[in-house]
C-alpha cells in the first residue's frame, strides 16, 4: 500500500491520461471497463485502495480491442499473470479475476 500511496501522490501532482496511441495523433483514453476512469483520468478524490484495484485490473484484464493494434496479450499470458497476482491481491478488497 505504501507504493500505491506514492504512485497516487505522483499521479495527482502530474496527472497523465491512461490509454495508448492507436495511430498518428490518435490517443485512445481508457474509460470502460474501468469504472474509476473518466475520459482516461483518475478523479481528484481517488483513494489509494481504488488505485490499487485499478492497477490490479490493468494487470489481469485483456487489452481493450481499441488498443489491440499496439499489443496482443494471449490468454496464456493473462492466466499466468492472474496466477501470480491473485495471491498478492487476495486481501486487498479487489474483486479477483478467475483465470
Amino acid at each position: 500500500m505504501d507504493v500505491t500511496n506514492e504512485i497516487l501522490a505522483q499521479y495527482l501532482k502530474y496527472p497523465k491520461l491512461f490509454g495508448g496511441n492507436v495511430g498518428t495523433n490518435n490517443f485512445d483514453a481508457l474509460s470502460t471497463p474501468f469504472d474509476i476512469l473518466v475520459d482516461g483520468k483518475l478523479p481528484n478524490d481517488v483513494t489509494a485502495a481504488q488505485l490499487l484495484c485499478l492497477l490490479y485490473q490493468l494487470g489481469v484484464m485483456a487489452v481493450p480491442s481499441t488498443l489491440s493494434t499496439v499489443t496482443d496479450i494471449t490468454g496464456a499470458v493473462l492466466d499466468f499473470g492472474i496466477g501470480k497476482l491473485n495471491p498478492v491481491f487476495k486481501n486487498a478488497g479487489c474483486p479477483l479475476k478467475v483465470g
